[in-house]
């Protein structure tokens, strides 16, 4: 009897030590997120785009039975951890050239086009990606995916912010004259700004943004299948959807 009791803890342990687990993270939920009492990360109901993204990467974490255990970090530091941190995970990242073959990519979990906003009383008025390079300033978020795009590209004029509402503050008082924004992020920072129409869209497109879940290249093939495969059945069964219509769409669509 003992032989088997110590037999059946022996594998519950081996089966524990197999199960494989990242530790999570995201960036840039000003606003968009709350703990439960548990201290979990949660997106609060019509929080727009970073809660929708939250709560759909929760809900791939619960159709894998991964423990919930998402942290916020800024962008830079994120990135930094995915790069020197044994079993890591960031979203929402863009999957550039110089990143692609960095990590291993879930997805895609969100698209978005970035557009150059200009401020509305005295606009910059663009209608190239060349008239923005010669434009004084232009206000980006530090560690988006597009600002080694743009240097590669000839823009000597960035001008750098932490967040996105302090770009739009920046070009609301006209300290740049330009700022780049995903337009699928423009009704949230608006409304961080009391609905502020003092910015409007150019119609300048920079570039098509594409977001995915990255993880540190130990990741095994096995936990990327499981979590592909779970973002792809909530599409085809409508939840990812449901929770577009419960999280980014009172708020952003």
């Amino acid at each position: 009897m003992n032989s088997r009791i110590l037999l059946i803890l022996l594998l519950i342990l081996s089966g524990s030590l197999c199960a494989e687990e990242v530790q999570v993270y995201t960036h840039s939920t000003e606003g968009a997120i709350y703990r439960d009492g548990d201290g979990k990360v949660k997106g609060k109901r019509g929080g727009g785009r970073r809660a929708f993204l939250i709560e759909l990467v929760r809900s791939i974490m619960d159709s894998v039975g991964h423990r919930q255990n998402i942290k916020e970090v800024p962008l830079a530091r994120g990135i930094k951890l995915l790069d020197n941190q044994r079993l890591t995970a960031l979203f929402n990242l863009s999957k550039t050239e110089a990143r692609k073959s960095k990590y291993k990519w879930v997805g895609p979990i969100q698209e978005d086009t970035v557009y150059f906003f200009e401020n509305r009383k005295f606009p910059a008025g663009i209608e190239t990606i060349s008239d923005a390079r010669a434009v004084k300033a232009i206000c980006v978020r530090r560690g988006n995916s597009q600002i080694d795009n743009m240097i590669e590209n000839g823009f000597s004029n960035l001008v750098y912010s932490n967040s996105y509402s302090g770009c739009w503050g920046m070009l609301s008082s006209g300290r740049v004259n330009l700022m780049t924004l995903g337009s699928n992020l423009v009704p949230s920072i608006s409304i961080d700004h009391n609905g502020s129409h003092s910015v409007q869209n150019t119609g300048v497109v920079l570039q098509k943004s594409v977001g995915y879940i990255a993880f540190s290249k130990d990741t095994s093939d096995r936990l990327i299948q499981q979590w592909q495969e779970a973002l792809d059945g909530m599409k085809t069964s409508g939840r990812y959807r449901e929770l577009v219509q419960e999280y980014f769409c009172p708020r952003s669509c």
